[in-house]
């Protein structure tokens, strides 16, 4: 895990692969839930979707940020789904600092390159580049 606290902590770690996240457990009751909350009930594949929302928790085993007033999630791109986890699989996020702008007022925005494993396979869930921004406490 690396410690940011502050964006000179990040100039280090760009070109970096973070490492891997814990394995989390799908469990039926995991898709059942997302499933209710997006009204997507088969019309599409939505696990794909349920795959890239654990991507933030995922990230806390990778990163820790202190001294941050803010985080946002900025954006994604070229977002491509693999393999749909399924109930009873397991899931884990590994991630690459692929680079980091300074954006004034304390504020900086990294884009991260992540890609979602299953468990036992090698297939790929999901790979997707995450853009972030945090903004850092006043010094």
């Amino acid at each position: 895990m690396i410690v940011i606290s502050s964006s000179a902590d990040l100039d280090v770690h760009v070109g970096q692969h973070l490492g891997h996240s814990h394995f989390v457990d799908v469990t039926q009751e995991h898709i059942d839930r997302f499933v209710d909350a997006t009204g997507d009930h088969g019309e599409s594949p939505v696990l794909g979707y349920l795959t890239l929302a654990l991507g933030p928790a995922l990230l806390h085993d990778l990163i820790e940020w202190r001294n941050t007033r803010m985080g946002v999630n900025y954006g994604l791109v070229g977002v491509q789904f693999g393999t749909e986890p399924a109930a009873g699989s397991r899931v884990r996020l590994s991630a690459t600092l692929l680079n980091s702008h300074d954006l004034g007022n304390d504020g900086v925005q990294v884009t991260l390159e992540t890609t979602f494993e299953i468990e036992g396979t090698l297939d790929r869930a999901c790979v997707a580049e995450l853009i972030l921004r945090y903004y850092f406490n006043p010094t």
